[in-house]
């Protein structure tokens, strides 16, 4: 008897996909929903400040480029309400560097990334996820600034699933330790 091609190939993945650390620990822990939106139709932003608001324990965020001061000024809000803060900016950001400023005199810990340099460029920061206290993480292409909320099309992902969020969680503490520095310093280093 001759047993088709496609049957192996199907055979093959019965027998390897209960060895794959993510996709084996991702089916154990699979969230109840997954919200999906889009940029500008979706208010990306608003969804954020949203989420920032109900906050109660902690956010950290790592952001390619943020200058949006309605997300600014909620997490500003969020740290009064004794929520923990943390953000890691990639430099670029510090082309703003007063709004980046008010952040960090709110109490808020920022960190900017030095990264490696790969040849004669440096490598960028180019993450752009938030993850919250309650199990929430927000990811997707979407900067914190106003044109990626109301002009560029961009998107995230919102989601509650423990083992997504901390792989999401110690690449957040990796960034942090392995190359970036505190805002104090860059400041020092960078006048």
């Amino acid at each position: 008897m001759k047993i088709p091609r496609h049957l192996f190939s199907i055979l093959g993945l019965c027998v390897v996909l209960p060895f794959l650390p993510f996709s084996s620990s991702l089916a154990q822990d699979t969230p109840q929903e997954v919200e999906v939106y889009f940029s500008p139709e979706d208010q990306l932003a608003d969804r954020l400040i949203s989420l920032i608001a109900k906050e109660e324990k902690s956010i950290q965020i790592a952001v390619y480029c943020f200058t949006h001061q309605g997300i600014m000024k909620a997490l500003t809000e969020a740290k009064k309400r004794g929520v923990d803060v943390e953000v890691i900016v990639d430099p670029y950001s510090m082309r703003n560097r007063p709004a980046i400023g008010k952040l960090a005199k709110a109490g808020i810990s920022i960190w900017i990334w030095e990264g490696r340099n790969r040849g004669e460029r440096r490598a960028l920061m180019h993450n752009k996820f938030a993850l919250f206290g309650d199990g929430t993480l927000w990811s997707g292409s979407f900067n914190f600034t106003y044109d990626a909320n109301k002009m560029h099309a961009e998107n995230a992902l919102v989601l509650k699933n423990s083992v997504v969020q901390e792989r999401f969680r110690k690449k957040f503490e990796e960034i942090k330790l392995s190359g970036s520095i505190p805002f104090s310093e860059y400041l020092k280093k960078n006048k």
